[in-house]
């Protein structure tokens, strides 16, 4: 999030800086995925997305990458259980940084590398948001979303056919807690007070 001063009043803007936020078939690079829209989601939509596992013995997994600058962000998407029970959440420049969170019981597990912290909030009919938050090093860092059968492990057998995992709505975000999502296209997405002007500093009446 960024503040700007306008007529003396401190306003904050949010971004989401993930492209294609609940469109999981274009930006985003699959491997050993494929991705179906059209299921439930949590919002009362139609609008989620299953992640099917496509290869046998493996990892399965979905990925963006962004440009960012230092600063401490924050990885949010709204997740079900499918046939697996665990879903992983990485942000990081290259060095891998795991969060497991059981979508059975909604309660975190193993939690690996950097982060600040890691959340998971019920949101009704199985949905949880699933959120990391870590201090994002300048450069190229990538966010990625895996299904897993259990804690510590991201392996698991794919049959091509079968919904793993149900996903929604995606978000990168600076701060350090996931706010109200922000929906993106091709680019990234503010919103808030006068959030597609620069830096304002006045004060009413002069």
């Amino acid at each position: 999030e960024a503040t700007r001063l306008v007529d003396g009043v401190v306003t904050k803007v949010r971004t989401n800086s993930v492209l294609q936020s609940n469109d999981f078939d274009t930006t985003w690079t699959n491997t050993r995925t494929s991705e179906v829209s059209g299921y439930a989601g949590y919002d009362g939509t139609n609008n989620a997305w299953a992640l099917i596992g496509t290869a046998v013995d493996s990892t399965h997994l979905i990925v963006q990458s962004v440009t960012l600058t230092a600063s401490v962000v924050t990885f949010s998407v709204y997740v079900k259980a499918g046939a697996k029970d665990w879903c992983i959440l990485r942000l990081d420049d290259g060095t891998p940084d795991y969060a497991y969170f059981d979508l059975s019981t909604g309660t975190k597990g193993t939690i690996s590398g950097d982060y600040i912290d890691s959340t998971i909030t019920s949101v009704g009919s199985g949905w949880y948001r699933v959120s990391v938050t870590k201090l994002a090093t300048a450069g190229t860092n990538v966010f990625v979303i895996y299904p897993a059968e259990v804690d510590n492990d991201n392996t698991y057998l794919g049959d091509g056919v079968t919904e793993d995992l149900y996903m929604q709505n995606a978000q990168l975000e600076r701060g350090t807690v996931a706010t109200d999502y922000i929906a993106t296209t091709t680019v990234a997405v503010s919103e808030g007070p006068v959030a597609n002007m620069p830096r304002l500093n006045s004060v009413a009446g002069g």
